[in-house]
C-alpha cells in the first residue's frame, strides 16, 4: 500500500521544520509540500531537502489553505501513483508510527479516515474534529455547543462520519481525485 503526505505551508518556517522532522521519519512513499507563496525563507529552506520522496510545489500566489490543498491534490492525482494521501498543514505532523498503525487496519470499504488531532499539550483540536451528525437549524446548533458529544465521535471509538477536516485526514487517492474540484 503506497502512501503520500500532502503538506501546505505559508510563512511558518520554524513550524514547517518541526513538521518535516516528524514527516521524514514516517515511511511515506511520497511527500508533497505546497509552498503557498511564502515570503520568509521557506522557499530557500525547502531547496535544501535532499529526500528523494519529496516534491515541492511553489505557488505564485497565496491561495489560502484550501487553495494549497487543492493544487497539491491535483498534482498528486495527475502525477503520483499512490493509494492513500495524508493531508495536513505545516503546524501539524504525524505521530510516530502512524503509518504502521494505519497499515494494520482493514481498510476495505473505507474512503477516508479522520485522525485524532491534538495540540502540543495532547488536547483535542476542536476545529479538526469530524462530525458524525451535522447540526440542522438554530436549536441543533445551540445543542451542539451544549452537548457536542451528540455530534462528534468519541476518541476511543471508530465510527462513520459526515465531515472531515483537512488536517489529519487520510483519504483514498481515487476518492481525492474525484473530489479535488470540491476543495
Amino acid at each position: 500500500m503506497k502512501t503520500t503526505a500532502l503538506i501546505v505551508t505559508y510563512n511558518r518556517l520554524e513550524k514547517l521544520k518541526k513538521c518535516w522532522d516528524a514527516t521524514s521519519k514516517e515511511p511515506f512513499d511520497n511527500i508533497v509540500i505546497v509552498d503557498n507563496c511564502s515570503s520568509d525563507n521557506t522557499s530557500e529552506w525547502l531547496q535544501t531537502l535532499q529526500d528523494p520522496r519529496v516534491t515541492v510545489m511553489h505557488l505564485v500566489e497565496n491561495t489560502g489553505g484550501a487553495g494549497g490543498f487543492k493544487e497539491g491534490a491535483k498534482f498528486i492525482s495527475n502525477n503520483i501513483i499512490t493509494d492513500w494521501v495524508l493531508i495536513y498543514d505545516d503546524d501539524a505532523s504525524p505521530e510516530c508510527g502512524l503509518l504502521n498503525n494505519f497499515h494494520e487496519h482493514d481498510l476495505s470499504g473505507i474512503s477516508a479516515v479522520s485522525c485524532r488531532v491534538v495540540d502540543s499539550n495532547a488536547i483535542d483540536c476542536k476545529m479538526n474534529k469530524p462530525f458524525t451528525r451535522l447540526p440542522n437549524g438554530f436549536w441543533e446548533n445551540i445543542n451542539y455547543f451544549i452537548q457536542p458529544e451528540k455530534f462528534i465521535p468519541a476518541n476511543d471509538k471508530e465510527t462513520m462520519c459526515k465531515t472531515l477536516s483537512f488536517v489529519g485526514t487520510i483519504i483514498r487517492a481515487d476518492v481525492l481525485a474525484v473530489a479535488v474540484d470540491y476543495i
